[in-house]
């Protein structure tokens, strides 16, 4: 598949299919250890990927195409249990979800989730949006316009602390 935006390769013949999956290591100095695999990775049937923690690192949002999903792929969130595994995904839902498809999530230090989506009304292409309210409770959300969009693909939004700058 030549879009790198796409996890859908709709190809009459498929040679092989390249499915993406989530890991965590610790750091320690320059040295990077203890890697896990995402405990909901399955690369024989839908792809994880574009993992995204909240500030205070207790949600993690990431995208999917696995089953069950409203479109091609779902942003999905997942909370952070006591014993440092993540719990069964949730879908992020109706509000923030469409049948096309929904990418690239950030949050940023307000918990606000900024995310890309060809399925809500837009410029052209993926656009980036930002959701207001929470990962339970969506109350809206809202094209960023321009410049952040433009009539092609515009995705992968991350702002600097400053908030002016990303």
């Amino acid at each position: 598949n030549s879009d790198p935006t796409s996890w859908v390769d709709n190809a009459k013949t498929q040679e092989y299919i390249n499915r993406l999956e989530i890991y965590s290591s610790q750091r320690r100095g320059a040295t990077w250890s203890d890697i896990k695999p995402f405990a909901f990775n399955n690369v024989e049937e839908y792809s994880v990927g574009h993992p995204a923690l909240s500030p205070d690192g207790k949600i993690m949002y990431f995208v999917s195409d696995m089953p069950g999903g409203m479109g091609e792929t779902d942003i999905y969130y997942t909370l952070r249990q006591p014993d440092g595994s993540w719990g069964e995904p949730v879908n992020a839902g109706i509000l923030i979800n469409t049948p096309g498809r929904e990418s690239f999530p950030y949050v940023d230090q307000h918990a606000k989730l900024y995310f890309s989506s060809d399925g809500h009304m837009g410029m052209g292409g993926l656009d980036v949006f930002a959701a207001e309210g929470k990962h339970a409770a969506w109350t809206a959300v809202n094209n960023m316009g321009d410049p952040i969009n433009s009539s092609k693909n515009d995705y992968a939004i991350m702002f600097n602390a400053d908030e002016g700058t990303g």
